[in-house]
């Protein structure tokens, strides 16, 4: 039997961080990313402000906007909400969208099933509501980013809508 060698080791521990990604979704019920079709969304940064007001931050370095303040169900933690969203980069550039797909997405607010800045800016808003979230690297993917998608240490962008809010 002969031993393996440096190359064998390195494609035996990315095999392994790969089946432990797909799995540890399904376990610990993180959503996977799903990327939009460039085909189905329409991206122009024509008239797009990308000043930063800093006047809304948080101690975390969120920015939230409301647009819409909502007359609804009040969202917060461990509640099951739904939420149409766009995300942008600074230059207006679409990377990521729920309208297309018709469906937005659901998870448990405040229970790191998504990126710290949409558990921590989508907690208080009202059914209906929509807001714009300026999200900092360190509250969405950090110096490893999400490649190919998302570059490290990229500020993210997201127009949110809550659309649903169930008590769990």
């Amino acid at each position: 039997m002969s031993t393996l060698g440096k190359k064998e080791w390195i494609a035996i521990a990315v095999a392994l961080a790969v089946v432990l990604v797909f799995l540890g979704s399904k376990f610990w019920g993180t959503a996977p990313y799903t990327p939009v079709s460039s085909q189905t969304i329409t991206s122009t940064t024509t008239n797009v402000d990308n000043t930063v007001d800093n006047s809304n931050a948080t101690k975390t370095g969120l920015i939230i906007k409301d647009v819409v303040v909502g007359t609804g169900t009040v969202a917060k933690a461990g509640n099951l909400v739904s939420v149409q969203y766009t995300g942008k980069f600074a230059d207006g550039k679409v990377f990521d969208s729920s309208i297309p797909r018709g469906k937005p997405i659901d998870f448990m607010l405040g229970a790191g099933q998504v990126i710290k800045g949409w558990d921590q800016g989508i907690d208080g808003m009202k059914v209906g509501g929509e807001r714009t979230l300026t999200i900092p690297p360190e509250l969405g993917y950090g110096a490893t980013g999400y490649p190919p998608v998302i570059p490290a240490n990229a500020t993210l962008f997201f127009d949110v809508k809550l659309v649903g809010v169930q008590a769990k």
